[in-house]
């Protein structure tokens, strides 16, 4: 890997670039819809933007139902059999092996969070991870960022 045109190999300076790398593309697209936030047509253009400005609004109306252990049970059969997981170190074929001694506590955390309009900031957290894309592999910038999400975190 390539830092500063100079080639290294030491793991936590690289992993500080790619970090540093990261946040600035995150930066950049929040920069860039800020900038086009002032212009009235840019929901045409942009469509997140629109979509974004309609979930910073109140919605009355909605009304949320309670789910259930087969909804539950439902969703973790329909996750995808991969051994990716998130920083908990759970993947969804291990939640699909112990699914029927866990599905009963999994919906009482769910009606939990439904009840209380509260998303647990532990489900919020993510890996990411460096995917090679194609060309120079020295190159940060050719590498496209995926966040591995907890698989509780997709149940809910």
């Amino acid at each position: 890997m390539e830092i500063e045109g100079k080639p290294t190999t030491d793991h936590q300076n690289i992993a500080e670039k790619f970090n540093t790398y990261c946040i600035s593309v995150v930066d950049s697209i929040a920069n860039s819809k800020q900038a086009h936030n002032t212009s009235d047509d840019s929901y045409k253009k942009y469509p997140l933007n629109c979509l974004y400005s309609t979930l910073q609004q109140s919605f009355t109306n909605i009304k949320l139902k309670n789910t259930t252990t087969g909804e539950i049970e439902k969703i973790i059969t329909k996750l995808k059999n991969r051994n990716s997981c998130g920083y908990d170190e759970v993947t969804a074929k291990i939640l699909k092996t112990v699914s029927p001694y866990t599905v009963s506590h999994l919906t009482y955390i769910c009606k939990k969070m439904l009840a209380t309009g509260t998303f647990p900031d532990r489900l919020k957290y993510t890996e990411i991870k460096p995917i090679y894309k194609k060309g120079d592999k020295t190159q940060i910038v050719i590498y496209r960022p995926i966040s591995l999400l907890p698989v509780f975190s997709k149940i809910f």
